[in-house]
């Protein structure tokens, strides 16, 4: 822990300022400065690109689950089909869709009447 906390403090730039003089106020102007430009020349540009790069991973990984998404929903449609072919109702609409929901709606309807 010593060993990282001497590392940190190498690199520390300070400078002396009087509270009561005013002394050193120009060199902690210039030390000021000099951070700033340091900052916007190093720890900008390294800012920006960890953007890029998770931008970069998040886009990767969205279109990874895009292509999921579509390969089990290729999967998916043959398998509808193929039980629809099974069941006689050869592909149909959303109106036998609302009738068989209107149907098990029903159902349930009646079978919670006889549970009573």
């Amino acid at each position: 822990m010593s060993l990282a906390m001497e590392e940190f403090y190498q690199n520390i730039r300070s400078v002396g300022v009087s509270a009561v003089t005013g002394q050193g106020c120009e060199d902690f102007e210039k030390a000021v400065a000099e951070a700033a430009a340091e900052f916007h020349e190093q720890y900008v540009p390294f800012l920006l690109e960890q953007r890029r790069d998770i931008e970069e991973k998040r886009q990767r990984a969205i279109e990874e689950q895009v292509q999921a998404f579509e390969k089990s929903t290729a999967r998916t449609k043959p398998q509808k089909r193929m039980r629809e072919a099974r069941l006689g109702q050869g592909g149909g609409g959303d109106d036998d869709d609302d009738e068989d929901m209107d149907d098990l709606q029903a159902d349930i309807r009646d079978i919670s009447i006889h549970e009573r």
